[in-house]
């Protein structure tokens, strides 16, 4: 049974990036903390639902060339027990742009792509268009955000990093997003800074790099996002629209 690791933005990333590609698949399972939340990443103390649609782009480099592999559309939906609650309750179906997201541990709502599906969701239209049955606890809704970031591209090395040394992380084409969010992890841990659109890089310290230090490998994740909180019945929902590009990376 996954739990909520394997649900969280970052490792679906990963899923099925390579059907052969197993070593890419396990580095990922190994880095990401196991008591992993989305709301690690969308920290909203007042939030009583999460719904975030997300296109996923994993880059890799072969013979030294950047390229980009694969892109998938996911999703994940969280309807909190109580405002900021890491603990959630069920909402009866879950559907965003009429594909259904499954119930996964800890009653989170994920949409994951599989090897026969690997575009998963299509969000060539903008939108993001979501529609809850509702439950005992959620009353029925539909609500539709549109409006998703440009693609973004790495402009920095994410080949690899040395841990003792500041590092910037740096992306290109960050167009029509409210915020930036800058993710380093391994091992179990992660880095993370968060800046607004207007800045399209960071520098982590080496002092930043304590809770991973002692690691070889890890990902790099820049997400560019949008951010919509509206009342909905009586709960305050956060959507989320983001784009982000992602890379397997070596530490030295």
């Amino acid at each position: 049974m996954k739990n909520t690791v394997l649900i969280s933005i970052l490792l679906f990333s990963f899923i099925g990036c390579s059907s052969d590609d197993g070593d890419a698949v396990s580095r990922v399972e190994n880095v990401i903390p196991t008591d992993f939340t989305a709301d690690m990443l969308y920290d909203y103390p007042d939030a009583e639902g999460l719904l975030t649609a997300s296109q996923t782009i994993l880059v890799q480099t072969v013979l030294g060339i950047r390229e980009r592999s694969q892109s998938s559309g996911l999703a994940l939906a969280t309807f909190h027990e109580s405002p900021g609650a890491l603990s959630y309750v069920r909402a009866g179906t879950v559907m965003l742009n009429d594909r259904e997201l499954s119930l996964q541990d800890k009653r989170v709502y994920a949409f994951e792509p599989s090897f026969s599906n690997m575009s998963g969701i299509d969000f060539e239209s903008g939108r993001a268009e979501w529609s809850v049955s509702g439950s005992e606890d959620v009353e029925s809704f539909s609500y539709t955000f549109e409006g998703f970031p440009a693609e973004l591209e790495f402009e920095s090395n994410v080949n690899d990093i040395d841990l003792s040394s500041n590092y910037t992380l740096e992306v290109s084409g960050v167009s029509d997003a409210d915020s930036l969010l800058f993710i380093i992890a391994a091992d179990g841990d992660f880095v993370i800074k968060r800046t607004d659109a207007a800045q399209s890089s960071v520098t982590f310290t080496a002092a930043d790099f304590a809770p991973i230090r002692n690691s070889d490998k890890g990902l790099v994740q820049v997400t560019a996002f949008n951010l919509k909180p509206e009342q909905i019945n009586s709960r305050k929902m956060y959507f989320v629209n983001a784009v982000n590009v992602n890379s397997l990376i070596n530490f030295k």
